[in-house]
C-alpha cells in the first residue's frame, strides 16, 4: 500500500528547513506534517480499506464463477457434484447442519437442471488422522 499526501511547500513544511525534532516525529514541532502516530493511524485505516476491497473482489469472482458454471451445466443438462465434508472431532457439532445443506443443494441442482438432466452426486468425508478410517468416499452415482 502506497500512501501519497502533499503538504504545502512553505518554509515551515519544507523538510529541509524543518527542525530536527519534527523530522524525528515530534508532533509539537509545528512543521505541518503529520506525526509518526498519525501516519501509522492513516496506514492502518488504508490497510483495513484494502482488506475490505479484496474481500469484495474475491466474493464477486466466486459469484461470477458459480454463475458461469451454472449456465454451462444448464446448457449441457449434466453435472457431476462431489461434496467434501470435514468430519473431524472439532466439526462434530456442525455436521448435522452441513448434511441438511448438502440435501438442500442436491434438491436445488435437480430442480434447476430439470427432469431430463444427468446428475451424479459423490461424497468425501475426511476425519482426524488418528481415526481408523480417515477418509470415506462415496463415488459418483
Amino acid at each position: 500500500v502506497l500512501l501519497f499526501r502533499s503538504w504545502p511547500a512553505t518554509a515551515e513544511s519544507d523538510p529541509l528547513s524543518c527542525p530536527l525534532p519534527c523530522i524525528m516525529g515530534d508532533a509539537n514541532a509545528g512543521c505541518g506534517q503529520p506525526s509518526q502516530e498519525e501516519l501509522m493511524e492513516l496506514l492502518e485505516k488504508k490497510c483495513r480499506e484494502c482488506e475490505e476491497l479484496k474481500r469484495r473482489v474475491e466474493g464477486n469472482k466466486l459469484r461470477s464463477a458459480v454463475a458461469s458454471a451454472s449456465l454451462r451445466a444448464k446448457r449441457a443438462k449434466s453435472v457431476d457434484a462431489c461434496f467434501v465434508l470435514d468430519c473431524t472431532f472439532s466439526m462434530a457439532k456442525h455436521i448435522e447442519f452441513a448434511k441438511q445443506k448438502i440435501g438442500a443443494i442436491q434438491k436445488f441442482i435437480l430442480r434447476y437442471l430439470g427432469d431430463e438432466s444427468s446428475v451424479r452426486f459423490g461424497f468425501v468425508a475426511f476425519r482426524d488422522y488418528a481415526d481408523d478410517q480417515q477418509f470415506e468416499v462415496l463415488p459418483l452415482t
